[in-house]
């Protein structure tokens, strides 16, 4: 199979309010940041992905070192940072682009937090946005049509059991209204399909 080279990316972010402030390891934030990464290969095939920033819950380090949208400006310049570092470099799988990128983005946040201890989990949350850009666009170029086929062989085994039922269980913060969780459990939220 021919590799696919990356010839450019756009980035970009949204801004999106919460209904209330979400407390989480003893503090809150008001808002959530959608960061999109979108790649164009040299053959012209586009792909988009996007991720959610989760500065408090990746590193509380660096939560407490910024402000709100100062933390989610870290993590949003690492996935640019990469988008950007992607441009050029050719891949057969986003697995091998990924283990390439992933030290080079962990030294950048580091050098930007001014944190030797930057969590690797802030790290990978940056990189969500162009780790799915990187899957679309591998599916699209090889076309692949099914998340199955998306899985590289070796690990086709420890993918290959299926749920029977979901369970679906919503995310509740230390200052959720009573009135408000009351209602979800009178809804069925606590039940599986």
């Amino acid at each position: 199979m021919k590799k696919i080279e990356i010839q450019n990316y756009r980035f970009n972010f949204e801004r999106e309010p919460l209904i209330r402030p979400f407390q989480i390891k003893g503090a809150s934030f008001t808002e959530k940041w959608t960061l999109v990464t979108s790649l164009e290969s040299t053959r012209g095939i586009r792909a988009t992905g996007i991720g959610g920033t989760a500065v408090l819950w990746s590193d509380p380090s660096v939560f407490f070192s910024y402000s709100e949208a100062g933390g989610n400006m870290v993590m949003a310049a690492m996935a640019e940072r990469a988008a950007r570092s992607a441009r050029g470099k050719s891949f057969s799988t986003p697995l091998e682009i990924m283990e390439t990128l992933i030290p080079e983005i962990h030294e950048y946040g580091k050098t930007i937090t001014g944190n030797p201890k930057l969590t690797k989990i802030f790290t990978l949350n940056s990189l969500v946005s162009l780790d799915l850009a990187l899957w679309v666009l591998h599916a699209r170029e090889t076309g692949i049509r099914t998340f199955e086929g998306l899985i590289p062989s070796e690990y086709r085994r420890a993918f290959s059991h299926r749920q029977e039922k979901i369970a679906h269980i919503p995310t509740i913060s230390y200052n959720y209204p009573i009135e408000d969780l009351l209602k979800l459990v009178d809804s069925g939220q606590d039940t599986f399909s």
